[in-house]
């Protein structure tokens, strides 16, 4: 090797040797007039002309990546005596593997913002057609906190084929580029076999590089849960799909990869390990009953104990049974909204609800039927498990649909609470109980206007007339509370539900986002349970005013109907069906209105759509005022 330094090359002059790499030796430079620092690759022998063009090509469409996360190439070519350089932007804090020797482990919260940053330079130089292809934790450079990749392999766009750094880069190379058919998918590989390290301390396979290769190729990955039986069977399998021996049964893409690795890296201490994941499997005709339910639950969300997922969540080119297999082998809690369109659906009974089962079985998940509309399920591999409403009573037969969703939405904190319990031995059911309500720094809670004034703590009348007060403030407090619960026509337990998810978006209003129109929904839905009408209706015209929503115009125009304001429930209805002409519930809920007003025909038309748009519930005829309607039948 020719030691290059003190020579210049172009306009930057060669200060230090920096390291040697596979095909290039490593200077560090700077500029001759503003003495910024930069890394200066020069290869170790000179290229053929035709080596030459290739090189020239590929410099050219690695120049023009051009992203956050990527390290820029800020200018490449040929020197004379025909050996190829390029001229790289210098990061002096180093690579991870400088900041973590290999051994080191890396905590997961911080891991999961690193596998963050890279992927989303992997997406990027995928969807422009590139592959980095030179994967390692000697090429992801850092600065501070932000990550970025370097040294994208050269030939990556035609396969692979210059010589490997066998003994640095074998440990993270997949199989196929080991034998020169490289894909995105390599990339996912090498960065699972860099993770693997960095959770477990050790590569992937170990050996001479002649060994590692062979069992890259040959070898099933070792399970990580072997190896750390701590590790989770999520992040196991997320693992271990991303280490297939075959691309195509990797995740479809590199992001797809992530979202699987961040859900469960949950369930490793990591970035929201107190939130229980809910998963949603249902019909596509009960929509709208799930979009219900999924309302009642926005306090749980808001109060950080669950999260939920559901298929309108797939985003455009994303592989959707991919996708739904991601969040269904990642979720806590899987809820079957049962109904006959459900059981009709071939995906959802023989693919979904089939998986979901053996997950309940195999301790992995807890699942759930949610009954939905009245239906036979005798025999149903779901018949012996325990449903909600808690009284078995399908949801569109109660006299109070939000009663059934208030009783569904108990029933799941329960199971999340008892999650929690078991997961966190030590810790109360009190304790998680008053978790969403916790102080703020500096708040006292009050139980009077009064407060006792240490100089009078030594005089016991002076206390005794305190106690009192505090007594007198108690009972008063209890009066106008059992009063607001026999008023609210809620029980007990209903009503604290209610007042947990008031706390949880006053917590979000107040505290964090005072245009959340979600929570100003939620706030608004939660007046209405208890009857606090002007609130509610106040909360959600809030909420209309931040997002113009066909729901929240429903929800307005159902406050002003049980108002008896019955004409500005109409046009709260229309406003809705203006927004949306297919919104089945305006219909719904407007046919209520106009039947209560004696517009007999308007309301049996306004039904008919109802019930053409999926409301399979809603009446054929109109029944008299003096008529009670009569119940379903329950299922068998």
């Amino acid at each position: 090797m020719t030691d290059l330094v003190g020579q210049q090359l172009k306009q930057y002059r060669l200060t230090h040797h920096y390291s040697q790499g596979a095909w290039a030796d490593v200077y560090l430079a700077e500029h001759i007039r503003t003495q910024r620092q930069t890394i200066i690759k020069i290869g170790q022998r000179p290229l053929a002309e035709d080596e030459s063009q290739v090189f020239l090509q590929e410099a050219a469409r690695i120049a023009r990546l051009a992203h956050p996360h990527i390290v820029p190439v800020l200018d490449f070519g040929m020197q004379q005596d025909g050996r190829p350089f390029i001229i790289q932007r210098y990061m002096p804090d180093g690579s991870l593997r400088t900041r973590y020797p290999q051994g080191v482990t890396i905590h997961m919260d911080v891991l999961v913002d690193y596998v963050d940053q890279i992927t989303t330079a992997l997406q990027y130089a995928h969807q422009n057609g590139y592959i980095h292809g030179n994967l390692k934790p000697g090429n992801i450079m850092r600065t501070g906190s932000i990550i970025l990749l370097a040294d994208f392999s050269l030939t990556a766009i035609t396969g692979g084929t210059e010589k490997l750094d066998q003994l640095k880069t074998a440990l993270y190379t997949a199989p196929e580029r080991l034998q020169n058919e490289s894909t995105p998918a390599s990339d996912q590989y090498a960065l699972a076999a860099m993770i693997y390290e960095w959770i477990y301390g050790d590569p992937l396979f170990e050996g001479s590089p002649r060994e590692v290769i062979q069992q890259h190729i040959h070898d099933d990955p070792p399970s990580l849960r072997t190896k750390m039986p701590t590790v989770s069977r999520v992040l196991d399998w997320v693992m271990m799909t991303a280490l297939a021996k075959q691309p195509a049964q990797r995740f479809s893409s590199i992001q797809e990869f992530n979202t699987a690795f961040r859900a469960a890296s949950e369930e490793e201490g990591g970035i929201s390990s107190e939130k229980t994941r809910v998963f949603f499997s249902y019909a596509q005709r009960d929509q709208s009953l799930r979009d219900q339910l999924e309302n009642h639950l926005s306090n749980l969300k808001y109060r950080g104990l669950i999260t939920t997922w559901n298929a309108r969540e797939i985003k455009a080119g994303e592989d959707t049974i991919q996708q739904m297999n991601i969040h269904l082998n990642t979720a806590h809690i899987i809820l079957l909204l049962i109904s006959a369109n459900f059981l009709a659906s071939d995906y959802c009974y023989s693919q979904e609800m089939m998986q979901a089962i053996k997950r309940h079985q195999d301790g992995k998940a807890h699942v759930i039927p949610v009954l939905l509309r009245p239906v036979v399920f005798t025999g149903a591999p779901f018949a012996h498990l325990k449903p909600l409403p808690s009284n078995q009573k399908p949801v569109v037969t109660w006299r109070n649909r939000d009663s059934a969703f208030v009783d569904i939405a108990l029933g799941i904190e329960r199971i999340v609470n008892n999650r929690k319990k078991a997961m966190s031995s030590g810790t109360s059911s009190s304790d998680y109980d008053s978790l969403p309500l916790r102080r703020q720094p500096g708040q006292r809670f009050k139980l009077s206007r009064r407060s006792p004034d240490r100089r009078h703590l030594d005089d016991p009348e002076w206390a005794e007339e305190y106690r009192r007060e505090q007594e007198e403030y108690r009972q008063k407090q209890e009066a106008e509370r059992r009063r607001a619960i026999e008023a609210s026509g809620l029980s007990t337990q209903e009503y604290e539900y209610f007042e947990k998810a008031l706390e949880a978006y006053r917590h979000a209003i107040y505290y964090i986002d005072g245009n959340d129109a979600t929570a100003w929904r939620g706030r608004g839905h939660a007046m209405a349970a208890m009857k606090r009408f002007e609130e509610a209706l106040q909360a959600f015209q809030k909420a209309q005013q931040l997002a113009q929503l066909p729901g929240t115009n429903v929800s307005i125009g159902n406050v002003l109907a049980a108002m008896e304001r019955w004409g500005e429930a109409v046009a709260a209805y229309q406003q809705a069906l203006a927004l949306d002409s297919t919104y089945a519930n305006a219909y719904a809920g407007l046919g209520d209105v106009l039947s209560h007003l004696g517009r007999t025909q308007e309301a049996e038309a306004a039904y008919k759509e109802a019930r053409q748009l999926g409301l399979e519930d809603w009446p054929e005829e109109i029944a008299q005022p003096d008529q009670e309607p009569q119940q379903p039948e329950q299922p068998t």
